[in-house]
């Protein structure tokens, strides 16, 4: 009967649970604080007053969040993108009319690292279809089970009422915990070190803002009167306190010495102490102690390893989570049945880094992994004409068959070289040009390559009819797609001669 309640009732917000339920798990709350050795008020509001906490955990969210999420069918061994997917829409551009996807992504991943468990309401149509996604506050949820064993979500509403909602219409999101159901607070398992670093903080402020950095001794050759000796403190503190007068010059007269006894703050490892906070809470996090900018430890040597460390140890574990929990709670039976997927795209994280990113495309390239256009549509470019073909460089040999090639071998490398220095030499003196004008540089390209492929037609001719070939012999086609054709110059010129070696032996052997 309760069962039948709960499906007429539910689409209006009602739930009907009978009273005897088990007690819940009770998850944190904003009101209460945890204990320190320091005295200090720490709770998940409090905590994010440290810079390094609330640095580590907006890096790791921000992160999760700006990296594009999308939805992919498995057929066989292919898989394909599902743009049009109305779930594309919550997690790509706009889980419900309130926010983004990157401010529901950023606050859900925040709650999950910093008390352990991030809830989210799920809205569904009359088909059961996922419309929205709602965030609720962490510290409003306590989470029950029925006498039957059925999980259930106790919402504490803003006006003192409670909501209760199913496991299956809330989407959960939670970190390391005991029972695999709910996460550890961070903020309480980290208490002593938040609390330590909130007395660090205050301790700083209290020592900059009363401390006398002129303070000391005022050694004076006679006896002054209490309303004297009133007088000249007022007068010291007045002028000489507070930080903002530091390092002013003091004036003596009437014969007094000053004796200096000032506790100078890197003297007492205050400075050292705060250090260390920075590397404690990176430790808590797992976030490497750049991120959050301390390069005390970073070189250019090892910063790009130590980037790579953090998105395959740092992030990965937040984007199975991710993955996994959309994948349980917003796709029906039938789709899961059908391949459907969620994945974040981690490349999406190199799309500050240029030269990064177009190496990684030229490679691909040259590997045959993508085409011209797969890669235009990676940079948001527009197809062009004959861009679907995937080319690869056709320099593998059969043992065999050396003795062939090394026949040849001296032909070719001689072709090779003069292929390259002439095309290398025109486009030294024009690619620099390329930023101020591209669109003129690419018209320049198009007069030039009209001659050039006839200048390596009748080169290569000694090796036979090959003029299938000449896409491959030059650099073309990857200048006239690129947007920083300057770049790939650069990266290209020193082993331009060696690819056109190796794509003439391929085709040779052909």
């Amino acid at each position: 009967m309760r069962n039948l309640f709960n499906k007429i009732l539910r689409p209006f917000g009602f739930l009907v649970i009978k009273a005897a339920s088990t007690a819940g798990t009770w998850i944190g709350s904003l009101a209460g604080s945890f204990g320190n050795a320091a005295k200090e008020k720490v709770n998940n509001e409090t905590a994010m007053t440290v810079s390094t906490l609330f640095a580590c955990i907006r890096n790791v969210s921000e992160d999760i969040a700006k990296m594009p999420l999308k939805v992919y069918k498995k057929e066989g061994d292919c898989r394909y993108e599902q743009s049009d997917h109305p779930l594309t829409r919550l997690l790509q551009y706009q889980p419900n009319p309130d926010m983004t996807a990157i401010s529901f992504r950023e606050a859900m991943n925040a709650h999950a690292m910093g008390w352990g468990n991030a809830y989210a309401e799920i809205q569904r149509n009359m088909e059961g279809r996922p419309i929205a996604l709602w965030p609720i506050r962490t510290d409003r949820v306590t989470i029950y089970n029925t006498d039957s064993g059925r999980k259930f979500y106790r919402i504490l509403t803003e006006n003192g009422q409670t909501s209760d909602i199913w496991a299956e219409d809330i989407f959960h999101l939670h970190g390391l915990g005991s029972d695999g159901n709910t996460g550890y607070n961070i903020v309480q398992l980290a208490g002593q070190s938040i609390g330590g670093a909130l007395g660090m903080d205050k301790f700083a402020g209290a020592y900059f803002a009363n401390g006398m950095h002129q303070s000391g001794m005022l050694k004076h050759p006679n006896n002054l009167s209490k309303e004297a000796q009133e007088r000249l403190k007022s007068q010291m503190t007045d002028e000489f306190g507070g930080g903002e007068n530091a390092h002013q010059i003091m004036i003596i007269e009437e014969g007094m010495d000053f004796v200096s006894n000032t506790i100078d703050p890197e003297a007492s490892q205050m400075i050292e102490t705060r250090q260390f906070t920075v590397t404690e809470f990176c430790r808590w996090l797992r976030v490497p102690p750049h991120k959050v900018a301390d390069l005390t430890r970073a070189t250019f040597s090892n910063i790009e390893e130590q980037n790579i460390d953090y998105v395959q140890d740092g992030l990965t574990g937040w984007c199975e989570r991710w993955e996994q929990t959309l994948w349980w709670k917003l796709l029906s039976e039938p789709e899961k049945q059908s391949g459907l997927y969620f994945e974040h795209v981690v490349e999406g994280l190199l799309r500050g880094n240029i030269k990064t990113r177009y190496e990684a495309n030229a490679l691909m390239w040259d590997r045959g992994v993508l085409s011209i256009n797969e890669i235009r549509s990676k940079e948001n470019l527009n197809p062009i004409e004959g861009g679907d073909e995937h080319f690869i460089p056709m320099n593998f040999t059969k043992l065999s068959e050396a003795g062939q090639v090394e026949q040849v071998d001296a032909m070719i490398t001689d072709i090779a070289q003069r292929l390259a220095s002439r095309e290398l030499k025109e486009l030294a003196g024009r690619v620099k040009y390329a930023e101020q004008d591209i669109g003129r540089f690419k018209e320049w390209l198009d007069e030039f390559y009209s001659k050039h492929n006839e200048y390596v037609i009748r080169t290569i001719s000694p090796l036979g009819d090959r003029l299938g070939c000449v896409s491959l012999l030059t650099l073309e086609p990857i200048m006239k797609v690129s947007t920083h054709p300057e770049l790939v110059f650069e990266d290209r010129k020193d082993k331009h001669a060696q690819y056109i070696a190796n794509n003439l032996r391929g085709y040779y052997e052909n």
